[in-house]
């Protein structure tokens, strides 16, 4: 069920180069987007359905915080001067966070193989209150194939619909192991008892 209270951002986690997953602290916001092209069929000029196809599924991310590895893979390098660079190479990367949900439950969001780009960072005047720089970072994902007819740039498991066994598994991998792997994990294993030995492997 989606139709819960959600609070709260916490446990970032971002998976470049399906690399071992790095904490990305800091972050204040992120928000998903699924865009649908929607056509209209017609028949002796009235219409009489509607087709809805996805058309890629975006991403906003904002945060007070760009570590190294996520400033490289969103367009900045470093040389062994320690100055960083600009319009670089944008990489793909994978990105995992947690909300809080009603009833001290929780949801884990996974969004797969997304190339984003540093839009904005803000600098000001000191003020008696200091204000952090926040990063706006947008982008789009490619869908991750996660078994048969299983397509998906986004999941999700929950507290509330998620088996525990297997949602508590999918936390541990994702500290373990690369996002390629978990969702090698979940496309090989079709039944919940499988993903579990699958993810506990990693």
């Amino acid at each position: 069920m989606i139709n819960q209270h959600e609070y709260g951002l916490s446990r970032g986690m971002i998976y470049p180069d399906n690399g071992p997953g790095l904490p990305w602290p800091g972050l204040v916001k992120v928000s998903p987007n699924l865009k649908h092209n929607m056509y209209p069929i017609y028949d002796n000029g009235k219409k009489y359905d509607v087709v809805g196809i996805p058309e890629a599924t975006g991403i906003d991310v904002t945060a007070l915080t760009l570590p190294t590895y996520v400033a490289e893979v969103v367009g900045f390098s470093m040389d062994s001067s320690g100055i960083m660079y600009d319009e670089q190479e944008l990489g793909m990367f994978s990105l995992a966070y947690r909300t809080e949900t009603e009833n001290h439950g929780h949801k884990i969001v996974v969004q797969f193989n997304i190339m984003a780009s540093l839009n904005s960072t803000t600098s000001q005047t000191l003020e008696e209150l200091a204000t952090p720089s926040e990063f706006a970072i947008s982008g789009e994902s490619v869908p991750e194939t996660l078994g048969v007819r299983k397509r998906a740039s986004r999941i999700e498991l929950s507290t509330r619909n998620t088996d525990r066994e297997l949602l508590s598994a999918f936390d541990d991998a994702l500290y373990t192991g690369s996002m390629s792997e978990i969702a090698k994990a979940l496309a090989d294993n079709p039944d919940t008892a499988g993903r579990i030995d699958a993810l506990r492997s990693i």
